[in-house]
């Protein structure tokens, strides 16, 4: 099968058949030279009159065009910053009015965009002459087979057709025996860490992941470009409207501002905090739609820097956003893990926005946190994106309440909440009361409640692009958007402890718990406060997800009275014996049985996917196996130890963890 490609590994059953199955092992195999133009791959619902589902697929016959681009990495850096100064070294800035700032910002684009096509050409696409594997001996051995299948086909004897076969088989051989050498020559070659993650991230990637064609929600899948990318923006932007040519109100309505503004955005924005800002950016980053990525700003020097200042400063003064940072382009990345990439909610949205825009809002949050939130802090059981907390003080608040309860002999009875598109649904006016509920000065709220207003987005694939328009919600992949949900939730988190229960949050992950020796009354505590986090939600006019919140009951006791099941926004939920929160399995008597299972399983289906980089006497050295070992299988496998150490004392769970490293050591050393 040296020349055949996995297509596609469905999550859907082909049989139909009464059997019950859990793991579905359909697959579809296509040669290599057509595996890369079948789209829109999938099992048809539709009946096929036979025991099997129907297959569909499309088969793109054009020939991909090769094109040119610029490759950032070879510009040269020191004529862009010269013509840059040149450029910059008479522009008089004009920050007072919104017509001002849309001007020099215009200037500003045009000088450090036409510096940088000038000193990074245009390059052509070429496509790679030939193969790495590929000889004379090679091209010989199939010359051969040709030969031997024309006789054959023209004599038409057992004996040619034998000779053709010995032919074709003897240069299969060679070709795998080529690919394999020249595999391990590139493995054993591999010099320094980055090259080493590089080729593990490679041999851990999951092909399946990718757009090809979605469900529409109403029994059918939409097929075309355009479809497909209205179906995303429409479920993942409330308020999303779809405009062929969406136009930006260049100036906004004039807003009152006086000396006061002038003086904070003095104090907000400073050229020491500017250059830190930029600097704090990966460089080659993916830019926004005006195309500027941070190694532009980074080369820009003195010049860039002041004239930039000027006008992060009459931003905020004025509580403008110029027209072009109020454009953003939405990419689709799909979640990882998932079954299937057939559904909306299978794929994330980012919204790429300029780094112009990035740097105010980087500015703009360390104030906020640094002058407002000292004084004001959020409340202590929210762990995200803040200094010091994370995932695993999460895990450690809620897991230590829970043991903390059983050792008590009581029982917990927990609900692991999801707020259904917190980021994207949360409202202007929920934004801006909770800005102003924290004292943020109101220069500040109003240039924010300027970023959020009147965006368009627009989302392009495969040559198509859908546009429109949104005024709600706090794009993922924004600098601001993490410290604003987290104010909006400091609401909910704050309206729980008043009551007295015991919750802890994640950005939009919610963990609520009761407890107590009576467990008849549990339920209705929890379904109290369930019914606390509802009401919340209308008033945001967020929802919750009922079916993806689970219930479970912790107790050690062999028998329980818990039989009354919790109803969440009119939705009966049944008890799981676990839940996966943070990436943690809870299992209902925190035993970590399952948990240690799926960590040590996935653990060795990594490892088993990097093995192919190493040989008994060929392919990574060991040096940089162990590289691998330490820096990205055991930082997996021991991800939030501090809350299931104690499973270590257990000699099943020892014996589960000597097998993992046991597979990695035969494995590297074999």
């Amino acid at each position: 099968c040296w020349s055949i490609s996995l297509v596609r590994r469905w999550t859907s059953l082909t049989e139909v058949t009464n059997r019950p199955s859990s793991l579905p092992l359909d697959i579809t195999l296509a040669s290599m030279n057509i595996s890369s133009s079948i789209h829109g791959w999938r099992v048809e619902e539709e009946p096929s009159m036979s025991d099997h589902r129907t297959i569909t697929f499309g088969i793109d016959s054009t020939k991909p065009r090769l094109g040119s681009r610029r490759r950032p990495k070879d510009t040269n850096w020191d004529g862009y910053r010269d013509e840059l100064a040149d450029r910059l070294a008479h522009l008089k800035g004009k920050y007072g009015t919104g017509q001002g700032l849309e001007w020099t910002t215009q200037q500003i684009h045009e000088a450090m965009v036409g510096a940088y096509e000038n000193n990074c050409p245009i390059k052509p696409c070429r496509r790679p002459d030939g193969v790495s594997w590929w000889s004379e001996k090679l091209e010989a051995l199939r010359v051969c087979a040709r030969r031997a299948f024309n006789r054959a086909k023209k004599r038409k004897s057992p004996e040619g057709w034998g000779a053709y076969k010995t032919a074709l088989q003897n240069f299969k051989r060679e070709v795998t025996s080529a690919k394999r050498e020249r595999w391990r020559e590139f493995c054993t070659k591999v010099d320094g860490l980055s090259e080493t993650a590089r080729l593990a991230r490679i041999l851990t990637r999951d092909n399946d992941a990718r757009l090809t064609c979605l469900k529409d929600g109403l029994g059918g899948y939409a097929e075309s470009e355009e479809d497909i990318l209205n179906l995303l923006l429409e479920a993942n932007f409330p308020d999303f409207v779809r405009e062929e040519d969406t136009v930006i109100q260049t100036v906004c309505e004039r807003r009152p501002y006086g000396l006061a503004d002038w003086g904070l955005a003095a104090l907000v924005v400073t050229s020491e905090k500017v250059k830190w800002a930029i600097n704090s950016f990966e460089p080659y980053k993916t830019p926004g739609p005006d195309g500027i990525f941070p190694k532009m700003l980074q080369e820009g020097g003195g010049h860039i820097i002041r004239t930039v200042t000027g006008v992060l400063r009459g931003c905020i003064a004025i509580g403008y956003v110029p027209a072009s940072w109020r454009i953003t382009r939405v990419s689709f990345i799909p979640k990882p893990g998932r079954r299937s990439y057939q559904t909306v909610k299978d794929f994330r949205p980012i919204s790429l926005t300029s780094f112009l825009l990035k740097t105010l809002e980087k500015i703009v949050d360390n104030y906020v946190r640094d002058n407002v939130l000292t004084g004001c802090p959020l409340h202590r059981w929210q762990h995200a994106y803040t200094v010091g907390l994370s995932t695993e003080t999460a895990l450690h608040s809620v897991v230590s309440y829970i043991e903390e309860s059983l050792e008590a002999r009581e029982t917990v009875i927990g609900a692991f909440v999801d707020i259904e598109g917190a980021f994207n649904s949360t409202t202007r006016e929920s934004i801006q009361d909770a800005l102003s509920r924290f004292g943020v000065p109101q220069t500040i709220v109003r240039w924010i409640r300027g970023v959020l207003d009147n965006r368009s987005i627009y989302s392009e694939w495969n040559g198509k692009s859908v546009r429109g328009r949104v005024s709600e919600g706090c794009p993922q992949g924004g600098v601001l958007s993490p410290l604003l949900w987290n104010l909006v939730a400091d609401e909910l988190l704050r309206i729980l402890d008043g009551e007295g229960f015991f919750s802890v949050a994640y950005a939009d992950d919610f963990a609520i718990l009761v407890r107590g020796k009576y467990e008849e009354i549990l339920p209705d505590l929890l379904e109290s406060a369930l019914g606390k986090v509802g009401e919340w939600c209308r008033s945001r006019s967020l929802d919750v997800n009922p079916r993806k919140t689970e219930i479970v009951a912790f107790t050690r006791k062999l028998k329980s009275n818990i039989n009354r099941e919790i109803s969440i926004c009119g939705i009966s939920r049944p008890y799981a014996e676990s839940v996966k929160y943070l990436g943690v399995y809870l299992d209902k008597k925190m035993k970590w049985v399952l948990h240690l299972k799926m960590q040590c399983q996935k653990a060795i289906n990594i490892f088993m996917q990097c093995r192919s980089a190493i040989g008994r006497d060929w392919g990574l050295e060991p040096q940089k196996a162990l590289w691998l070992y330490e820096a990205i299988l055991r930082p997996r496998l021991t991800y939030a130890a501090v809350v299931w150490w104690k499973a270590t004392l257990l000699k099943t769970s020892r014996q589960a963890l000597d097998h993992v490293q046991a597979v990695v050591l035969r494995g590297t050393y074999r």
